[in-house]
């Protein structure tokens, strides 16, 4: 798969706070979102050096098993002027977005993989979002964020885990695996 570079005209850039505010109100019961910048380097097969935050969704499923799906996004810092401070933007170009953790659906009666489904049950809700205007997608409400996050806490999967802790888990395991990462940049 071929995961280019992040290009400054790419309709689906973001700052990286946006998109944690954002993932923070979209997140409720057992559809939790998290976004976690990854340290170090990671480099293409093509030699191109890139950053990436991960994003992970909960993807949870009728049986309360958790299914989580993850995401390596590219993550660049930009700077319009000379003097204005240096923004973390965050980038869904699907071809430059690098699958890293996959969900597993049932089809009749058999377990699959489907890449398809994942991302689009990851990407057609950020989409919507990241469509609507500029203006609502930078605004914040603390207090929102606050209540959410309170709910959050108590809908739980069968091993008696929040979805948000598990979620939280997986993506700090992940950020942790940097030679896992650099091995699906590869890919």
């Amino acid at each position: 798969m071929e995961h280019n570079s992040v290009q400054a005209s790419c309709p689906y850039c973001i700052r990286l706070g946006t998109l944690i505010q954002h993932f923070a109100r979209m997140s409720s019961g057992a559809d939790q979102w998290v976004a976690r910048p990854v340290s170090g380097l990671f480099v293409s097969p093509e030699g191109e050096v890139r950053r990436f935050v991960l994003a992970g969704y909960s993807n949870a499923q009728p049986t309360e098993l958790p299914n989580p799906l993850v995401f390596a996004l590219p993550l660049t810092i930009q700077r319009r002027r000379q003097e204005a401070e240096p923004a973390l933007i965050v980038c869904f170009d699907p071809k430059s977005i690098v699958p890293l953790c996959g969900g597993l659906y049932w089809e009749e009666d058999d377990l699959q993989y489907d890449p398809l489904e994942d991302w689009d049950r990851f990407w057609s809700p950020i989409r919507k979002w990241v469509s609507e205007s500029a203006a609502a997608a930078e605004r914040s409400d603390c207090d929102e964020v606050r209540d959410v996050r309170s709910t959050d806490r108590q809908r739980r999967t069968l091993e008696g885990i929040s979805y948000k802790d598990s979620l939280c888990a997986y993506v700090t395991w992940w950020s942790q695996n940097k030679e896992k990462i650099q091995d699906a940049v590869c890919q």
